[in-house]
């Protein structure tokens, strides 16, 4: 899965150190940060992340969802 973060930098950076630490993700690479167009503080980063296999099998068995 591909997930988008925009912020300041800092947050970004943040942000990310909490999504490589999550139990259920691995993150595959990170591409960024990109400053956000015009006059902005802003950056944007993606992230490119896979669930581990404990998430995925409940993720592919719908009677198990919410």
């Amino acid at each position: 899965m591909k997930i988008r973060l925009m912020g300041l930098p800092g947050e970004v950076d943040q942000a990310v150190a909490v999504i490589s630490d999550a139990k259920g993700l691995d993150v595959v690479q990170v591409d960024g940060p990109y400053p956000n167009r015009g006059n902005s503080r802003l950056v944007r980063l993606y992230i490119e992340a896979q669930l581990r296999d404990e998430v995925c099998s409940f993720c592919e068995d719908p009677d198990r969802w919410p």
